[in-house]
């Protein structure tokens, strides 16, 4: 009996570390089946599921890999395009919060805001993330495009419209 066991969990922790090794290799083959449709205009949702699967994977079971902060932004991604947004929302906070040094960790803040204000509405949650953002880099490139979603959150487009060619019309009686 015990040496049914020792086999049993000697297969298993193969598995396990058979699944696990692979990932790295996995990973460049599926992002070129995935990248590599030029010719057609198609997503493959089951690659792309097998992506993020293989993203998170190694992203959790790797976390200091100088590779885990490209694999979870491009995860965070992958998972939003498929209407993941919860799982969007995990990798783009993980991002964040273990990776704050690298250079896309500011995106990852912004589209967490992003997220929650036009996928999920929820204008609260997204307000806080845009008002961090701004505290935290008030000179980054998005800066601008934060602000003013922030005095817009909430409004339809057409209401945006309409007060931007408000405010032109009363520059122009000004000129005049």
């Amino acid at each position: 009996m015990k040496t049914v066991f020792r086999i049993a969990l000697f297969l298993f922790v193969l598995g396990f570390f058979a699944c696990n090794t692979n990932s790295k290799k996995d990973i460049p083959q599926l992002e070129k089946e995935l990248y590599d449709q030029s010719e057609t205009s198609e997503f493959n949702k089951p690659i792309a599921e097998k992506l993020l699967e293989e993203y998170t994977a190694f992203v959790t079971t790797k976390p200091d890999d100088p590779l885990a902060p490209m694999y979870t932004y491009k995860g965070a991604e992958i998972a939003r395009t498929l209407g993941k947004y919860t799982k969007a929302l995990e990798l783009y906070r993980r991002l964040y919060e273990k990776h704050p040094d690298y250079e896309k960790a500011p995106q990852a803040l912004f589209l967490q805001g992003f997220t929650y204000e036009n996928d999920l509405g929820e204008l609260e949650k997204a307000k806080a993330l845009y008002q961090e953002f701004i505290q935290k880099f008030p000179n980054h490139e998005l800066a601008q495009s934060v602000k003013f979603s922030i005095e817009n959150l909430g409004k339809a487009p057409g209401e945006i419209i309409k007060e931007f060619e408000s405010t032109v019309d009363s520059t122009k009686l000004e000129i005049k």
